[in-house]
């Protein structure tokens, strides 16, 4: 279901507040969590932590351990050129 969320004044999001979200109901969980560590975690989230080094918000070194955290072992042992950020 779609209702309007409000970001705390202290986020620069709640200029625009509300935001329309969506709820969804316990049911789903499992399946967010599977597409969570199968599909965003392995190839979605390297992508995101790049560009965010990029943009100098996030430093290399950090974005490195929460690739060592989060991505699959069998993930970062296929390739782990793959998976790490590199400086430009």
């Amino acid at each position: 279901m779609q209702y309007d969320h409000e970001y705390p004044l202290y986020y620069p999001q709640s200029k625009s507040n509300p935001q329309p979200a969506y709820a969804y109901p316990d049911s789903c969980l499992g399946l967010f969590r599977a597409w969570l560590r199968q599909t965003y975690i392995t190839t979605k989230f390297p992508n995101y932590l790049l560009g965010q080094t990029k943009r100098d918000t996030v430093p290399v070194v950090i974005a490195n351990k929460a690739l060592e955290a989060f991505v699959p072992k069998s993930v970062e042992d296929r390739s782990k050129k793959d998976t790490q950020v590199r400086e430009a």
